[in-house]
């Protein structure tokens, strides 16, 4: 052992946390039909090497286009990840294979998941415990399957990290973070160590922020211990609050001068105060605006009087008019109740004439039957029936003569009394226009009294108002206000420097943590380079920082690449060794063009090489690494059992045929569509 003869390895792990051993892509479900042979992946290294060559003609292969991006964005899709390509790439699948699905077997703690995703996502996903792919595609289990695969997976991979609200804003660590540092988008081109997802490859999560970055590495790490966290959301909380006591005493520096400018424009615009906007506030000016405002309230006090004499007035018109429309009223309901009553009575008179009439003439219209005392005689031969018609006659003739002058003398009686009433009538209802006049009059002024009262309040409190604001802006009084702003300000700062100042003794004291971690990183450098570089780990306020030395000096741009690549392959080797929560998977996809050397390239895959080596039990590694390059490996990693596969050439493509910008056939839907799907 060589690389890490200075670590211990007491506490490796037997194997990765998880690990992929098999990917398959099947054209359909039903009838079963693959798109080529399985893949196979096993722990240690892995790389898959789009073949390339220098050819002018026809012959030239570029590496490039043969699917190693999308072998490993498929790798990333069954590990849970939402999407497995960019939008247009995706697209191109789909049209392709609209009935295609990819399946993987995936190693969680040591027990085998089958995983079947498919590429339509409207269908359903599936993942079986204890499975192959075979037994999967012949038993597919219910859709609910692939949520206790996540859920797994996001246990297993978060159960040694602190997690729950330590990302910025008070977010939580989740799974796709940490596949995120396990699995860089090769449109990232490794620019920067915190850069795990380009906005450009429709990746999720979509914006990684750099501290969230920071953060999930430190954890995964074991270098996020509850107090950094506690202190962490106390500065963020004290410079929130900073730049909100910030923003309001910059706004309560310039209220003075606003408000005195509101007021003042205030008086010259409502309250009709002439030039108040550049008018003095000299207390004695008789031209100032003290004076003015004195003069309007004046003058509306003297309106208000003129109001309150006028209102008084009125009470006493109301008062009067009411008492006099009282009895006149009540006199008027009287002779009115009086002339009711002599109608009633004259109509009574005439009544008794019209019933013996009425009488007469239902015996005269009887007159035509027969009578049932002597029939067959008709009533009106009758002898009785004359004697009562002629009694009848005598009868009307004497109540005519009794009442009808009577009734005649009511009727008299009665017009006269109406006459009189609508005469009253008539009057009253002018002394009620008038007295309604007056209730008008008296509620138009109160109101008036009101509103005019509530002006001369306002026109004070203006005035008072642009008193204060022009003292404070002119320095005559203090601004107690901004003093207490002032204050809060320099207490939130001084709290802000004391949180600071722990921050940074808590750092120091965790950057003596870091002692393997810098072994491991120091040994792969100097592995990969030479002896004459070293490999350096610091933590600082903005993050862990990884560079590459040669003596003392700082290496050039050339090895940036190298020491982002030299960083993700020492944290994994950390979770191998059991100093830190890694997955144990590593993902990397075309490092080599990302503006790395070549040797330098083949000399790092040889020292993950070499390390895979130190660390193998009966051919198992504790961590499993999957490289993508158009570099040819060097001839000791050509063998099968590390350049696991070949694209490109005879060796074809990763879908085996051109992938289609457009739908060729119909979608159909297969055994996904079971069980509510």
């Amino acid at each position: 052992m060589t690389i890490l003869k200075k670590c211990d390895l007491a506490s490796k792990r037997s194997e990765p946390s998880v690990w992929i051993s098999k990917l398959a892509l099947f054209e359909s479900l039903d009838p079963l039909t693959p798109i080529r042979e399985p893949i196979k992946f096993h722990t240690g290294l892995n790389i898959v090497w789009g073949v390339e060559n220098e050819a002018n003609d026809e012959k030239f292969e570029p590496g490039h286009g043969v699917g190693k991006t999308t072998l490993c964005r498929l790798i990333r899709y069954c590990l849970g990840e939402p999407t497995y390509g960019q939008s247009h790439a995706a697209k191109e699948i789909l049209n392709t294979f609209p009935d295609g699905h990819v399946a993987a077997e995936v190693y969680i703690q040591g027990r085998r998941w089958a995983v079947l995703r498919p590429f339509n996502k409207t269908r359903a996903d599936r993942a079986q415990g204890d499975a192959t792919i075979t037994e999967l595609l012949a038993n597919p289990p219910l859709k609910e399957s692939f949520r206790e695969y996540q859920n797994l997976l996001a246990s297993t991979c978060l159960s040694g990290l602190s997690t729950d609200g330590v990302l910025t804003g008070g977010a939580s660590i989740e799974w796709l973070h940490l596949l995120a540092l396990c699995s860089r988008d090769q449109e990232a081109r490794y620019q920067s160590l915190w850069q795990w997802r380009s906005p450009r490859s429709d990746s999720a999560p979509r914006n990684i922020q750099k501290d969230d970055a920071h953060l999930t590495l430190r954890s995964v790490l074991g270098l996020l211990p509850d107090e950094e966290t506690t202190l962490q959301k106390k500065l963020a909380k004290y410079d929130s609050e900073l730049a909100q006591v910030e923003k309001d005493i910059a706004e309560r520096v310039r209220e003075p001068e606003y408000w005195t400018r509101h007021y003042r424009q205030t008086l010259e615009r409502d309250f009709k105060i002439k030039d108040a906007t550049n008018a003095s506030l000299q207390p004695n000016d008789l031209y100032g605006i003290p004076e003015l405002v004195k003069a309007a309230i004046s003058k509306r006090d003297q309106k208000q009087i003129e109001r309150s004499t006028r209102l008084d007035e009125l009470e006493r018109h109301i008062a009067m008019a009411g008492s006099l429309l009282l009895e006149p009223a009540e006199h008027q309901q009287s002779v009115e109740a009086a002339g009711n009553v002599t109608k009633a009575g004259a109509d009574t008179f005439t009544e008794s004439v019209e019933e013996l009439r009425r009488l007469r003439k239902e015996i005269e219209d009887m007159g035509i039957w027969p009578c049932k005392y002597a029939h067959p005689l008709l009533i009106g031969n009758c002898q009785h029936t004359n004697q009562r018609l002629v009694s009848l006659d005598s009868e009307i003739r004497d109540a005519s003569a009794q009442e009808l002058p009577k009734s005649a003398r009511k009727d008299q009686q009665a017009a006269a009394l109406r006459q009189q009433s609508e005469r009253q009538k008539t009057g009253l209802t002018k002394q009620r226009e008038q007295l309604d006049a007056y209730i008008k009059e008296r509620r138009a002024l109160n109101d008036k009294r009101i509103a005019a009262d509530k002006d001369i309040r306002a026109l004070r409190a203006a005035l008072t108002s642009l008193e204060t604001w022009e003292q404070i802006r002119t320095g005559m009084v203090p601004d107690s206000d901004l003093a207490q702003l002032q204050k809060r300000k320099k207490s939130l700062e001084t709290r802000q420097t004391t949180a600071k100042g722990q921050l940074t003794a808590l750092l120091a004291s965790q950057d003596q943590s870091l002692t393997k971690l810098r072994t491991v990183y120091e040994a792969l450098a100097r592995n990969t380079l030479s002896t004459e570089f070293n490999g350096r780990v610091l933590l600082t306020s903005e993050g862990l920082e990884f560079r590459v030395f040669r003596g003392e000096n700082l290496s050039g741009e050339a090895f940036e690449t190298l020491s982002i690549l030299l960083a993700d392959i020492a944290v994994l080797l950390m979770g191998s060794l059991g100093a830190a929560s890694h997955p144990g998977i590593l993902i990397h996809d075309s490092p080599r063009e990302a503006d790395l050397g070549g040797h330098i390239y083949r000399r790092l895959l040889l020292s993950v090489a070499e390390v895979a080596g130190e660390l193998a039990v009966d051919d198992t590694v504790p961590f499993q690494q999957i490289v993508t390059t158009t570099t040819p490996p060097p001839p000791t990693l050509k063998k099968k059992a590390t350049t696991c596969l070949k694209l490109g050439g005879e060796e074809g493509q990763l879908f085996r045929r051109q992938l289609h910008a457009m739908a060729t056939t119909q979608q159909s839907f297969g055994f996904d569509m079971e069980n509510g799907e």
